[in-house]
């Protein structure tokens, strides 16, 4: 196979169409689960219910995935993986989450 240097094992297995049945496992899934459907079973914890461990590996697993896009990888293997990306309701009250949240989608256009 040829490749270049840079090329890592992380950048094909990113090149995995998304929804694409023969490639992407999730994809055959029957029924997906739906924000609402992950908080109305407390599988996503609310912001305001973090505990102030939980609000410092939140923001220390943000930062490290923003890195990683930053740095070329792909937006819903890095940022994207955070749920509380897809409804700003949930975050728009919260003290650190949302100043945190709106400066990276304000560097998300500065970047573009």
């Amino acid at each position: 196979m040829l490749h270049t240097k840079k090329f890592s094992l992380y950048d094909s297995m990113s090149a995995v169409e998304i929804y694409d049945p023969k490639m992407d496992l999730k994809a055959k899934l029957e029924e997906s689960i739906t924000l609402e459907y992950a908080i109305k079973n407390k599988n996503i914890i609310m912001p305001d219910d973090l505990s102030v461990e939980d609000q410092c590996g939140l923001f220390d697993e943000l930062l490290t995935k923003e890195v990683l896009w930053l740095r070329g990888l792909s937006l819903p293997h890095t940022v994207y993986a955070c749920s509380y990306l897809y409804d700003p309701t949930l975050y728009e009250n919260h003290k650190f989450l949302k100043p945190y949240i709106d400066g990276l989608y304000a560097g998300g256009a500065i970047c573009q």
